[in-house]
């Protein structure tokens, strides 16, 4: 199992934030485009909320693995 560094997370975190941000910009749907900057939002939030160091505390693990999840990374 590869262990990702907060750097890389944080790095894909704002990768994925701005895809999203990107896709609402073009999404004709305005509905569908706050859905989109909604979830942008959210995750980066989430992610705002995560330390270098509680990511890898083993206390923050499921939270950590959760942020993964939200981000489409592999545990």
């Amino acid at each position: 199992m590869k262990t990702y560094t907060y750097e890389e997370i944080t790095a894909a975190a704002k990768q994925i934030v701005a895809d999203e941000l990107n896709r609402a910009e073009k999404e004709p749907n305005s509905e569908s485009a706050r859905h989109l900057r909604g979830y942008a939002v959210g995750a980066w939030l989430l992610w705002q909320t995560v330390t270098g160091n509680e990511a890898g505390n083993p206390t923050r693990r499921e939270d950590s693995k959760a942020f993964k999840k939200l981000l489409g990374l592999p545990d």
